[in-house]
C-alpha cells in the first residue's frame, strides 16, 4: 500500500474487519514491523520506537478508548492535554459539561 498525507490534511483509513486499518496505524507509530519505507516530514521512521515516533509529532488513539482505570476521570483527561502552561481551547469544566446527562 502506498499513500501520501500533505501537512494539515485529514485521512481516514476505512474497510471492513481484518483489511489492515489497525496494523497500518500501528506499522506508523512503531508498535508493529512496518514492511517497506515510512517517512515524516522527510524522515524515515520506520523502525523507530513508538516514544521516538511520538515525539516527532505522531500520535495513536486506539479505538478501543482505553483509559488508565487506576487513575481519575481527571487525571485521564489531564493525560490529554499538550501543553498544561497554555490555556487551550478547552477548559477542564468543558469536558466534564460534555459527560452529563
Amino acid at each position: 500500500m502506498n499513500f501520501h498525507v500533505n501537512e494539515g490534511e485529514i485521512v481516514s483509513l476505512l474497510g471492513r474487519n481484518g483489511v489492515g486499518r489497525s496494523t497500518t496505524i500501528k506499522s506508523i507509530m512503531g508498535e508493529v514491523p512496518p514492511h517497506g519505507s515510512i517517512e515524516f516530514r522527510g524522515e524515515e521512521i520506520a523502525g523507530l520506537k513508538e516514544h521516538e515516533v511520538a515525539l516527532r509529532g505522531l500520535g495513536y488513539v486506539p479505538e478501543n478508548r482505553d483509559v488508565f482505570a487506576g487513575l481519575t476521570v481527571r487525571q485521564n483527561l489531564i493525560l490529554g492535554i499538550k501543553d498544561m502552561k497554555r490555556q487551550g481551547r478547552w477548559k477542564m469544566e468543558d469536558m466534564f459539561d460534555m459527560f452529563l446527562i
